[in-house]
């Protein structure tokens, strides 16, 4: 439909000489071009949340703040993760914060789980794979970019508030402008009880029983299963100690420093059991009676298998410097990252569930990021930005035996551990050429050339040591912005995006239960080319928006797992295609009231695998074939409000595409609904209520349950 608007507009509107300065768009971004570019100029498709949707809509996290963004699936289930235009996870999407990448070398995810969300001004999202030609690795299905607040002036907040659960909120943050000097600081915390995440379910098969209670569901390979318990209420305890600092040098140069400490906790509470013997007791073993001749048996252990505690702590801090010398606009950056992450895992049952013996995973990242960047005007015609980028990862992982899982200082021995290092140094140009008032071309490439080193893995007294390991990509990308007509905006792009192998895929060597998982050293960076064409339309004086992306994108090298016995080797073994169209639509009719919905449909195929060719034909995993958004927002007077849909359509969570919707351990259609509303009655307060899930729609994501409807109040002063 915006398709046929938009060519109805290019036959009927008048010349794009015409456009007035009142209708030029408000957003600037930054993101898309490594320069401040209008968002209609934009050579990529941009989503900005502002501050403002942060504090209308209701979210829990900073991940939150996504999960309604085109184009985007987030999964909010453990520490959270963002999956980009069919390509799954973290690790192929770009995330940074103020310009830095903030992917960790070990797995490549985001840390989500201890970024805080007060200090957050906008959250800039460019989807595309253009990101590479500027930012290099990771950034195959785009771009995530977390601005936080700079202090202009005095202000403040404290806030606190209590929902479903036992879920308590608190946060607090100042701030001031002192001639040339400003600085803020701020802290949140969340703590929960929790909801029991996940369930214990058996198969069922032929025989008879002594318990009885549970419930049958059906497993996602339509075998029946009986929920026999679940693994206890999972609390959660998340913090962030953030704070920014800048100052004026010069008119117009100036140095900022950002610091942030996150933490986030997970422990399981005592496993409940669903089942009863004759007498009427709770019973955790031996078999339940289901119907006429069928069973399904249980252990003590299947109630504390994967109920495991979880802890990471996060260092962030970057150094950014900013001047104009002349016709060149410099900015350099500095970061430095570090992650301490451990979980635990029961090995037996020993009697007890808090007595276990089990297993303690340690791992750790540092990272060093620098940036270069220089900005130079050609004349009226050419704007050209080059630059230069470094990024030093190191990772290691320590696995060590417990005497208690429940207790990880009960340290009995260590097993194994796993080192590696990686460096990437990257280059890069872009020219902004226009061609005439109306029209931009956006030519942009980067060469990275990366090395992996000082590898080893294996158990302790045994380890093996890897050789070094070179490789190189080139990610060029080519761009073409026309604004036609007035309030028409019609982009076209081509670009090649690549995402390193990780200190895990090249060296991480373990083995869980029978099957031992195996590293390979010899991996090579996964690649990508996308393609994409788009317009948006602009209607009654801007107040209603209407854009439609089609894209394309030709995944090459990816890396997969492939299983001979019981031995799990990784290679580079796939190609896939991935198709899509995304439709948005917004708009303000009224003074007080904003509507806005947006519509994807992802088409993806596995094109080649050299080790599994039954996968060829099929869908790319954990990623819905569809997605709706639709959200309305009110601001009256003192009252601000807003309801928000979200549809999340069949996705797969077996390679070969044969689970069935809906079922235990795969994923289900489902429509969630959230609603919020705040009340100002005076000019430093703020009280809101708001309601997670209000239908209480009931779904499985893997093997875990959805978390039913949830309450929250929060008060919250200014100053």
């Amino acid at each position: 439909m915006c398709a046929l608007v938009v060519l109805s507009l290019l036959a009927s509107s008048a010349s794009a000489e015409e456009k007035s300065e009142v209708n030029q768009a408000e957003d600037i971004v930054v993101t898309a071009t490594r320069t401040e570019t209008n968002v209609d100029d934009a050579p990529a498709s941009v989503t900005v949340i502002s501050r403002e949707d942060i504090e209308k809509f209701e979210v829990d996290s900073l991940v939150d703040t996504l999960k309604h963004v085109t184009g985007l699936y987030v999964n909010t289930s453990s520490t959270g993760s963002v999956s980009m235009r069919g390509l799954k996870g973290d690790s192929r999407t770009l995330i940074m914060v103020n310009g830095t990448p903030v992917n960790d070398g070990y797995s490549g995810g985001g840390g989500w789980n201890t970024m805080g969300i007060d200090n957050v001004e906008r959250i800039e999202v460019i989807r595309g794979s253009g990101g590479s030609a500027l930012y290099g690795g990771y950034a195959m299905g785009g771009v995530i970019n977390i601005i936080t607040s700079k202090p202009t002036k005095r202000e403040g907040s404290i806030s606190a508030g209590f929902g479903s659960d036992n879920t308590y909120k608190y946060s607090a943050s100042a701030g001031d402008r002192y001639g040339r000097f400003g600085v803020r600081i701020g802290y949140e915390s969340t703590t929960t009880d929790g909801y029991p995440e996940n369930l214990v379910a058996r198969s069922v098969g032929a025989g008879t029983g002594t318990l009885s209670g549970g419930y049958g569901v059906t497993h996602r390979s339509g075998a029946a299963y009986w929920v026999t318990g679940d693994k206890g209420d999972v609390a959660k305890d998340s913090s962030n100690l953030n704070l920014m600092a800048s100052y004026d040098l010069t008119d117009t140069g100036s140095v900022t420093l950002d610091f942030q400490r996150g933490t986030s906790e997970k422990s399981y509470g005592s496993p409940h059991t669903y089942l009863t013997d004759s007498s009427g007791n709770p019973a955790y073993s031996g078999a339940v009676q289901i119907g006429t001749g069928d069973r399904a048996t249980v252990t003590p252990y299947y109630y504390i298998s994967g109920a495991s505690p979880y802890s990471m702590e996060n260092y962030l801090t970057t150094l950014t410097y900013k001047e104009i010398f002349g016709p060149v606009a410099f900015t350099a950056k500095g970061g430095f990252r570090s992650t301490d992450t451990w979980y635990t895992s029961p090995t037996t049952y020993t009697g007890n569930y808090s007595s276990s013996a089990g297993k303690k995973t340690d791992y750790g990242t540092e990272a060093w990021t620098a940036d270069l960047q220089g900005d130079i005007s050609l004349g009226q015609d050419h704007l050209l930005t080059l630059g230069a980028s470094f990024k030093a990862d190191s990772a290691h992982l320590d696995s060590y035996n417990l005497a208690f899982y429940r207790n990880e200082k009960s340290i009995l021995g260590k097993v194994d551990n796993t080192e590696g290092k990686t460096r990437t140094f990257g280059f890069f140009v872009q020219d902004e050429w226009t061609l005439n008032p109306q029209m931009h071309l956006f030519a942009g490439l980067r060469l990275d050339t990366w090395t992996a080193y000082d590898g080893i893995s294996g158990p302790v007294g045994s380890q093996v040591s890897f050789d070094d390991h070179d490789d190189s990509s080139v990610s060029p990308h080519l761009a073409l912005v026309w604004n036609p007509l007035m309030d028409t905006y019609v982009r076209a792009s081509v670009g090649h995006a690549f995402r390193p192998p990780t200190v895990y895929d090249l060296y991480r060597v373990s083995t869980m239960g029978s099957t031992t998982y195996h590293n390979n050293p010899e991996l090579g960076p996964e690649t990508s080319w996308n393609y994409e064409v788009g317009a948006d339309q602009y209607f009654f004086d801007r107040k209603v928006k209407c854009s439609v992306t089609g894209f394309f994108i030709q995944a090459e090298d990816f890396i997969s797992s492939y299983r001979i016995g019981s031995d799990s080797y990784k290679e580079n073994v796939g190609e896939a295609e991935i198709r899509g169209l995304e439709f948005a639509l917004s708009a303000q009719p009224l003074s007080w009231l904003d509507l806005w919905a947006n519509y994807t449909i992802t088409d993806s195929e596995v094109k080649e695998n050299s080790r599994e060719a039954s996968l060829i034909g099929k869908e790319l995993t954990d990623y819905p074939e569809q997605m709706i958004n639709i959200g309305a927002g009110v601001t009256y007077k003192q009252v601000k409000a807003s309801v928000v849909g979200n549809y999340t359509g069949r996705m797969y969570y077996s390679d070969m595409n044969d689970d069935l919707e809906g079922t235990y351990y795969g994923y289900a259609n489902h429509w969630l609904w959230d609603a919020k509303m705040t009340y100002t009655p005076l000019e430093y307060a703020d009280i809101s209520f708001s309601i997670n899930n209000m239908f209480d729609e009931e779904y499985f994501t893997g093997s875990m349950s959805a978390p039913g409807r949830t309450y929250f109040v929060e008060l919250k002063l200014k100053f």
